[in-house]
């Protein structure tokens, strides 16, 4: 029977704690202060640390992400494949992966605000009618709760201040903030890669001749239409 006051080996007990977040650091200094041999403690922190590292390069939700990356700045098919062949993956299923993300990328459509290429499935109509990123839409959402708190607090003022008369114009104020549209103001291009979007309205009437009729919102650059 072993014994219940012998410790687990060493490799178990590191492997656990770097699961728990440890850094090699940190169970270095744990090991050797419990008096194992520091070169042994190096070597099985070496060798674990290795290991992590290979796992996480082989992650598939990292390498399509990686692959994304690198196709939006341009890189090639054979660029991403050489890429997931380094780090372990097989040559013909690398290639069918980085094809299949090439086709999604190429999906991808400008945020009309930010510009960040995005996923249709994620784009977000604002208060304007413009589609627009999860990155846009969050601060949107931000500051328009920023917006309400401070049409509370206009309302809560008046009414404790200001008698009737300025509780009632702190209800209008307050209700001018509330409402107040969080929008693009000026759409982006994607030809110019800028937000350089206005109104047709704000083209000269010699100008807006040679805007495509349908555009309710042009490049103020180029005049592609924008929306």
């Amino acid at each position: 029977m072993e014994s219940p006051f012998r410790r687990a080996p060493l490799r178990g007990r590191a492997i656990e704690l770097l699961k728990k977040g440890h850094s090699a650091d940190e169970l270095h200094v744990r090991f050797v202060g419990e008096g194992e041999s520091p070169e042994e403690v190096r070597a099985v922190l070496t060798e674990l640390v290795a290991l992590q590292h290979e796992a996480a390069a082989m992650d598939p939700t990292r390498l399509r992400g990686e692959a994304k990356w690198m196709f939006l700045r341009g890189a090639s098919v054979d660029d991403v494949v050489a890429h997931f062949v380094r780090v372990g993956v097989p040559e013909e299923p690398a290639r069918a992966e980085a094809a299949k993300i090439r086709a999604a990328v190429a999906a991808f459509k400008p945020c009309q605000r930010c510009g960040a290429p995005t996923e249709p499935s994620e784009l977000v109509m604002d208060l304007g009618g413009f589609f627009v990123c999860r990155g846009c839409n969050l601060r949107d959402e931000i500051a328009r709760s920023e917006q309400r708190g401070i049409a509370r607090e206009l309302e809560m003022v008046g009414a404790l201040g200001g008698g009737v008369g300025g509780m009632l114009l702190a209800s209008a104020v307050s209700a001018s903030i509330a409402n107040r549209a969080t929008t693009t103001q000026a759409p982006f291009c994607g030809r110019c890669m800028q937000p350089s979007g206005v109104h047709v309205t704000a083209f000269a009437p010699a100008d807006r001749q040679r805007l495509d009729p349908s555009a309710e919102w042009a490049c103020r650059l180029c005049g592609a239409k924008i929306a």
